[in-house]
């Protein structure tokens, strides 16, 4: 059996982010710092970026840093660096810089209470009211169709490894976080949720947000749905 020997690593999926990412990479290290976090990797996939991304990344303590040849989606991206981890616990923060240190920190400090540990916000804060008001409705959609009552779907949500590595998540797109919480919680494992603040973006526009995306959501939502009817998941 391969040792852990990290306590946490956080995986930072990007795409085009080359005047973000080492800002996110910035709150990442003043959260470390602050907590005196020893035994951690920072995992940054760059996602097929076109831009200086992956070479603007700049190159710390327990760093490394992967370039996909194609753009795979944040969830592919995420599942990639999900296989070169090696620790105990998984955070999601994404390079946009869009998650500030202390959204960050909560969710560290009650690292190993629960299974799971998932974000959430109850106000607008810095992000947009359009995006505000998506993300209210896919919770509520998909809490609907699964009968479920989580608070938040797409957020920096924290993991326990051994649990994502026996799980078969079908999703590269931005809803990849809401499969792996929907089926880990009708396998019945503990989670906690936490509010934070959530930021929009201060530099480029999100890639959440098209026609195309929805539909990638839709269909993905379906499938998971036979699967749970099928007791496949």
């Amino acid at each position: 059996m391969i040792k852990l020997n990290n306590e946490i690593s956080f995986i930072v999926p990007c795409y085009n982010e080359e005047n973000n990412i080492n800002n996110t990479l910035d709150e990442i290290n003043k959260v470390i710092k602050k907590l005196n976090v020893k035994y951690y990797e920072i995992i940054v996939i760059d996602d097929g970026s076109v831009d200086n991304t992956y070479l603007k990344v700049k190159k710390t303590n327990f760093l490394k840093k992967f370039k996909l040849k194609r753009n795979l989606g944040i969830g592919g991206a995420y599942k990639y660096g999900l296989d070169k981890s090696n620790s105990k616990y998984v955070i999601m923060i994404p390079g946009d810089n869009s998650h500030p240190a202390s959204s960050i920190q909560p969710i560290l400090e009650v690292m190993g209470k629960k299974d799971i540990i998932i974000p959430f916000t109850l106000k607008k804060g810095k992000r947009s009211f359009f995006r505000y008001c998506l993300s209210n409705v896919f919770t509520s959609v998909v809490n609907f169709i699964f009968d479920m009552n989580i608070k938040y779907y797409n957020g920096t949500v924290l993991h326990k490894r051994e649990l994502l590595k026996k799980l078969k998540i079908n999703s590269n797109g931005f809803d990849y976080q809401a499969e792996i919480l929907i089926k880990l919680v009708k396998q019945g494992h503990t989670y906690e949720f936490i509010k934070v603040e959530i930021n929009e973006r201060e530099i480029g526009t999100s890639k959440a947000v098209s026609i195309y995306n929805g539909f990638k959501i839709i269909k993905n939502l379906i499938l998971i749905k036979k699967n749970l009817q099928k007791n496949q998941i």
